[in-house]
C-alpha cells in the first residue's frame, strides 16, 4: 500500500499556481485545485487555510469555518488561521466566537497588530467600546503605521461621543493614507454633528475627488452645503448622486429639504413623494412629507403621514437622541391640526415618553445633598435659541432682572453658529455653556459635575431642542416653560410646566405630563424693540375708507376653517380687505394655492394682499384688525400687534398653543376680544369692524394699555418667578 506524501512534499510550482488564481479573485478555480491536493495532502494547513479564504472570499462562510478548524486542528500554533477563523466569525455576525478566535491568534502570537484590529471591531460591537479602544492601541503600540486601527480609534471616540478625539484619530489615519475615503468621509460627519458645517464640506469635497462616484459622499456633501445655505450645490451634488443610483431615497430626500427651507413646498412634495418610494419606511420621510403637506394646506394628507411617522417610531426608535428630534419633529405637526382633539393629541405625548422617556428612568441617579449654608441657588436655562431669535424678547428681560445675589444663572447653548445677540446673552449670565456636539449622556454629567439645582427648557418640541437630556433627570427639579413650544414636553420626568391659569385652566391637568405652575398675572414677559418697531401710527380705516383685516403666521397655521372664518368675516364687512404677510407667500405657488382656497368661500384675490415684507412694522401700520390663527395661536406677532395700536381677534381652544392670545389679551384687560367658537370669533370681528371710531380710540391707546399691563412689569414678573 502506497503511503501518502509528506505536507514538504507539494510543490512550490503548485503553490505557486494556486496563490495566482487566489490573487487573481479566481476563488472557484482555487477551490477545485485543492479538492484533489487536500485529498493527497490530508495533513496540510497551507492547503486548508486556503481553501478557507477561498470560501470567505466567496462568502461561503460555514464551509470555510470547517477548512480553518480542520487546519487548525493540524497544527494549533499558527496564528494566522485563528486570524482568519475569527474574521469569519466577525463576517457572520458571530461575535464571541470572533472574539474568542482573535484571542487565541494574540495568545500564541502577543505582537499580532492585526488581530488587536479586528478584536477591537469585535468589542465594539458588542458595545465594549472601552474594551476596543484599548485593542485598537495595542495594535498601534505594536505597528504605529497601522492605518486601519487609527481609523476605528476615531469611530469608537465617535460613537461614544468624544468627537474632538474621534477627529484626532482620523486626522492620523489621512496622514497614513491621504486618499482614505472613510477617514474624510467620518470627518465631514463629526464636524457636521458639531454644527461646523463649512468644515464638513471641506472634508466631504476630499471624500468626493478621491471618488467621484461616491454616491454616498455626494449624499452627504449635498447635505452639507444645504447646512450653509449653498442651495445651488446642494441640489447640483443630489442630482449627481440620483444619476448613480435612482433606487435611493438621500439624495431626493436632500433636494426635498433644500426646497422646503425655500418654501417651494410643492417641489419639496415632489422630491419627498420619490423618496417615500424608495424608502417606505422611513419615519424621517413621513415626517418631512406629512409638514410639507400641511404648509401646502393638504392638512388631512400631512396629518396622515404624521401618525404613519409615529407608528415607525413606536417600534423602530432606537438612538435616543435622533427619535427625540423626530418624535418632537410629529408633534410639532399635531398641535396645528384641526383633526384631533387636545386629548387624541396628548395620546401621542403619553406613548412617547412611555417608550422612550419612562426608560431612562433607570439611568437616573441620586443627587447630593443641599449643603445647608448654601448662598444662590443654580438655575440653568437650557435653549437652541441663543441668538437673534424672537425668544430674546420674552428671555432677555427675565435674565437682566435676576437678584445675582441669591440666583446663578447658567445658559446651556445649543448653537452651531453665534451672533451679536448671543453676545448680549453671555454678558447676562454668570456661565456659558456651549453644548453643540455634546451627546444627551456628557450633557447630563456636565450638569451634573456643576450641581445645577433647577434646569428650565425653553425650547419644548422645537427645533434643536435637548429634551433628552431632561429625560435623564439630571437636576433635583427640571420645568419646561412655554414660550418654547406651548404645550407640554410630554415627559413625566420634568416636574413642572411654566404657564398661567388661562394658558392652562383648572381642569386641564390631565393634557400636561409635568405639575401645572400657574406663574402670577401673566405666563411671560416680553420687551418691545422700541427702536425698530417705532411709533403708532393713525387708525388706516380713516384715510383708506375701509376696513384692513391682517395676520403675520406661517402657513401651517393657515387651515380650512381659519379661512372659512376669515373668508365669511371679509364678506359680511364689506370692502375689507385681508393681508396675509409671512415668508411662506414668498413662493408664487404658495400664494396662488392660497388664494385658490379663498376662492372656494367665494372671496376674490383683490380682497387679498398675500406676500412678505420684513420687519413687518410698516405692514403692521396697514392693518386695521389683527386675526389670530386657530386651534394654534400665534405668539410674537400678537405682542407685537397690540404694540402697535392692532387689536386682534382670537379663539381659545386648546390648552397651552390655543390659548396664547386669550392668556395675552387676559393680561392687558382686553378679553372682549377671546371667542370660544368660530361663529363668535366672525361675528367679534365684524362687531370691532363696524364702529371706525371706537376702532380708532383703541389704536390710540393699545400701547399705553400694554405698557401698564402684567407684560412689561419686567421686575415684578422675575421677582415673583424667583
Amino acid at each position: 500500500m502506497l503511503q501518502k506524501r509528506k505536507i514538504e512534499e507539494i510543490s512550490n510550482e503548485h503553490k505557486n499556481s494556486l496563490y495566482k488564481f487566489y490573487n487573481d479573485g479566481k476563488f472557484e478555480l482555487v477551490i477545485e485545485n485543492l479538492k484533489s491536493l487536500m485529498k493527497e495532502f490530508p495533513n496540510s494547513t497551507f492547503l486548508f487555510n486556503l481553501a478557507g479564504s477561498s470560501n470567505l472570499a466567496l462568502k461561503k462562510y460555514e464551509i470555510a469555518i470547517q477548512n480553518f478548524n480542520i487546519a487548525c486542528k493540524i497544527n494549533s500554533q499558527i496564528p494566522e488561521i485563528y486570524f482568519n477563523l475569527g474574521l469569519t466569525y466577525y463576517l457572520m455576525g458571530k461575535i464571541e466566537e470572533a472574539i474568542t478566535s482573535f484571542k487565541k491568534a494574540l495568545h500564541i502570537k502577543p505582537d499580532y497588530s492585526d488581530a488587536y484590529c479586528n478584536l477591537g471591531m469585535a468589542q465594539e460591537t458588542q458595545g465594549d467600546f472601552e474594551g476596543a479602544i484599548i485593542s485598537f492601541k495595542n495594535s498601534i503600540k505594536i505597528n504605529p503605521n497601522h492605518v486601519g486601527s487609527y481609523f476605528n480609534l476615531g469611530n469608537s471616540f465617535a460613537k461614544i461621543g468624544k468627537l474632538n478625539l474621534a477627529v484626532v484619530y482620523y486626522k492620523k489615519a489621512i496622514f497614513l493614507n491621504p486618499n482614505y475615503y472613510e477617514a474624510y468621509i467620518n470627518l465631514g460627519n463629526v464636524f457636521e454633528s458639531r454644527g461646523k458645517s463649512n468644515a464638513s464640506v471641506f472634508y466631504f469635497e476630499k471624500a468626493v475627488k478621491i471618488k467621484p462616484k461616491s454616491y454616498e459622499g455626494l449624499c452627504n456633501l449635498s447635505h452639507a452645503f444645504q447646512e450653509i445655505g449653498d442651495t445651488s450645490n446642494a441640489i447640483k451634488n443630489a442630482k449627481l448622486a440620483i444619476k448613480l443610483d435612482r433606487s435611493k431615497s438621500e439624495a431626493f430626500q436632500n433636494i426635498g429639504a433644500v426646497y422646503f427651507k425655500l418654501k417651494n413646498y410643492f417641489l419639496a412634495k415632489k422630491y419627498y413623494e420619490n423618496a417615500i418610494k424608495k424608502n417606505v419606511s422611513s419615519s424621517e420621510l413621513f415626517t418631512a412629507l406629512a409638514v410639507c403637506n400641511m404648509n401646502a394646506f393638504e392638512f388631512s394628507v400631512g396629518i396622515k403621514y404624521l401618525d404613519m411617522s409615529f407608528k415607525k417610531l413606536l417600534v423602530q426608535g432606537d438612538d435616543t437622541q435622533k427619535t427625540f428630534m423626530s418624535i418632537s419633529q410629529i408633534f410639532f405637526g399635531l398641535n396645528y391640526s384641526i383633526d384631533y382633539s387636545a386629548e387624541e393629541i396628548f395620546c401621542f405625548y403619553r406613548k412617547f415618553d412611555q417608550k422612550f422617556g419612562i426608560p431612562l428612568q433607570k439611568h437616573w441617579k441620586p443627587f447630593p445633598q443641599i449643603k445647608k449654608h448654601k448662598t444662590k441657588l443654580k438655575i440653568g436655562y437650557v435653549s437652541p435659541d441663543f441668538k437673534n431669535h424672537s425668544m430674546e424678547s420674552f428671555l432677555k428681560p427675565v435674565l437682566e432682572n435676576h437678584n445675582r445675589e441669591e440666583f446663578e444663572i447658567y445658559a446651556f447653548a445649543q448653537l452651531s453658529q453665534e451672533d451679536d445677540t448671543t453676545l448680549e446673552y453671555k454678558s447676562l449670565v454668570d456661565q456659558w455653556v456651549p453644548t453643540q456636539g455634546f451627546t444627551d449622556l456628557e450633557m447630563v454629567k456636565k450638569i451634573r459635575e456643576l450641581q445645577i439645582d433647577i434646569l428650565v427648557d425653553l425650547a419644548g418640541h422645537t427645533k434643536g431642542n435637548r429634551l433628552g437630556v431632561f429625560a435623564y433627570k439630571p437636576t433635583p427639579i427640571s420645568c419646561s416653560w412655554w414660550i418654547g413650544s406651548g404645550y407640554t414636553t410630554g415627559l413625566s420626568a420634568i416636574d413642572y410646566f411654566l404657564t398661567d391659569d388661562v394658558m392652562a385652566p383648572p381642569g386641564s391637568e390631565h393634557l400636561f405630563s409635568e405639575t401645572l405652575c400657574p406663574l402670577p398675572s401673566h405666563a411671560a414677559i416680553w420687551q418691545p424693540d422700541l427702536q425698530k418697531m417705532g411709533s403708532v401710527n393713525r387708525l388706516p380705516a380713516l384715510t383708506k375708507g375701509y376696513i384692513t383685516f391682517g395676520t403675520l403666521t406661517r402657513a401651517i397655521r393657515i387651515n380650512d376653517n381659519v379661512i372659512k372664518a376669515w373668508s365669511e368675516i371679509l364678506k359680511r364687512v364689506s370692502n375689507s380687505k385681508l393681508i396675509i404677510n409671512s415668508s411662506d407667500f414668498n413662493h408664487y405657488k404658495n400664494r396662488r394655492m392660497i388664494i385658490s382656497k379663498f376662492k372656494e368661500y367665494e372671496v376674490n384675490s383683490n380682497r387679498l394682499e398675500i406676500g412678505y415684507q420684513s420687519p413687518p412694522w410698516d405692514i403692521m401700520r396697514q392693518i386695521d384688525i389683527a386675526l389670530d390663527c386657530f386651534p394654534h395661536n400665534s405668539g410674537t406677532t400678537l405682542n407685537e400687534h397690540l404694540y402697535m395700536g392692532n387689536p386682534f381677534i382670537t379663539l381659545s381652544s386648546r390648552p397651552g398653543v390655543g390659548k396664547i392670545g386669550a392668556s395675552l389679551l387676559t393680561a392687558i384687560g382686553r378679553g372682549e376680544w377671546i371667542a370660544v367658537s368660530e361663529e363668535e370669533y366672525i361675528q367679534k370681528a365684524v362687531n370691532l369692524a363696524s364702529d371706525i371710531n371706537k376702532l380708532a380710540k383703541i389704536r390710540r391707546s393699545l400701547r399705553r394699555e400694554v405698557n401698564q399691563s402684567p407684560i412689561l412689569d419686567h421686575k415684578g414678573f422675575v421677582q415673583k418667578l424667583e
